[in-house]
């Protein structure tokens, strides 16, 4: 059973190291501007009360590009636009946020849910806070996991780091413009 299971990983970490090799066709598609966000306004709601970062977690992304992410506390003031919604909800063991997303008929998004497991990280310091819903926030303007040193990485331990990469960077500048 030990041997088997062990073997199991393996497979699934090659399983996994052909998963990302596959994603860099995806995100340069993103780069192309196959996915990205119908406005270049695009509201963040924190439904998590004002407790929670979400405004110094959207900031990092906002002064990357000319893509304008307006953080607010509560429902954002104007229905029917562009919104990420970062509210509480269950979430599986170990998972500490998802983010879904919805686009429109032109394939761009239009919606973002970010769901923040309400069991976990409520006790958790303010960087890791930042940290966590900044990674969320990067899955909702297209951004999938990296094994780089920065905040797309999966781990939120000392394999992540709050800050952007380079190429997100670079991606949401040719995108949304400087």
């Amino acid at each position: 059973m030990i041997n088997s299971t062990v073997s199991r990983r393996g497979l699934l970490g090659l399983i996994g190291v052909g998963v990302v090799a596959g994603l860099v066709g995806v995100e340069q598609a993103h780069a192309a501007g196959v996915a990205r966000w119908n406005r270049t306004t695009v509201h963040v709601e924190n439904l998590l009360g004002s407790a929670w970062p979400v405004r110094a977690a959207a900031e990092a992304w906002d002064d990357s590009s000319a893509l304008d992410l307006v953080a607010v506390e509560g429902p954002a003031p104007i229905r029917g636009t562009s919104i990420i919604t970062v509210k509480w909800g269950q979430l599986p063991t170990g998972t500490l946020g998802y983010c879904s997303t919805s686009k429109d008929g032109y394939g761009r998004y239009k919606r973002a849910v970010i769901t923040i497991n309400d069991r976990i990280v409520k006790s958790y310091p303010y960087q890791l806070k930042v940290m966590l819903v900044r990674h969320e926030i990067g899955h909702a303007l297209g951004f999938n996991h990296t094994t780089k040193r920065d905040v797309m990485n999966q781990s939120i331990n000392s394999a992540g780091s709050p800050l952007l990469g380079y190429y997100h960077l670079d991606t949401l500048r040719r995108v949304y413009g400087s």
